[in-house]
């Protein structure tokens, strides 16, 4: 099974905090994942991405660990991952964010340093 492991560094808010932000803060977040998931696509060494992972038309399952100090609630929690969820898209990890392409857990786990964990693999 193709798989693609990465941390991602960036903080993500809480749906709650990113509801509220005006539009500058909100593009402002999502072009830093957006330039952070194209650096790691772009830094890899050949093969790491195996051949035709990227841009495929294929169903995946997109696996998001977060670890944060407070834990949310379960829609706050999916719906946070949003701008996270659209940088893995233009960085071509996955064809498309519907249900139809991509099969999405998201986990949280209550640690001292906020964290994020993502895995990408083939179904």
């Amino acid at each position: 099974m193709t798989q693609i492991f990465f941390e991602v560094f960036t903080p993500i808010p809480t749906l709650n905090k990113l509801l509220h932000m005006c539009w500058q803060a909100k593009k402002r977040l999502q072009d830093k994942l957006n330039l952070e998931l194209g650096a790691f696509v772009l830094s890899q060494n050949p093969g790491e991405i195996p051949p035709g992972f990227r841009g495929a038309k294929k169903k995946r399952v997109l696996q998001i660990t977060l670890h944060r100090k407070k834990l949310q609630d379960p829609d706050n929690l999916v719906g946070s991952c949003k701008p996270l969820i659209d940088a893995i898209k233009k960085a071509g990890l996955i064809y498309d964010d519907s249900s139809e392409w991509i099969t999405l857990k998201v986990n949280q786990i209550q640690a001292k340093a906020e964290t994020i964990f993502v895995e990408v693999r083939g179904q």
